[in-house]
């Protein structure tokens, strides 16, 4: 077989579709627990409580894309948000 001359990276090396789950942390709350599912056809779900100020989850689903070197996704929508994608895990990023 010929090598490959495609770099490995996150997108194309990792298993990344699946559900991820977390809390993160919130400056008025006791956490933000989160729930994001990535397919691969590049759609997301994902849900959020506020933890001690909300009892149920909000959804937001829409489409994400990849940054040009396969290592991050940002999800789309009016609070785009950006994710570090290594093995078995996500790494939410601030938005700079």
């Amino acid at each position: 077989s010929k090598p490959s001359t495609m770099a490995d990276n996150s997108r194309n090396a990792v298993d990344w579709p699946g559900t991820y789950r977390g809390t993160l942390p919130c400056a008025d709350c006791q956490g933000i627990e989160t729930v994001l599912t990535l397919h691969a056809d590049r759609r997301f779900s994902l849900k959020r409580r506020y933890v001690g100020k909300e009892d149920s989850f909000r959804e937001l689903t829409g489409t994400f894309a990849w940054n040009g070197a396969g290592s991050q996704i940002t999800l789309s929508g009016d609070d785009p948000t950006p994710f570090l994608v290594g093995e078995n895990q996500l790494i939410q990023l601030d938005q700079a």
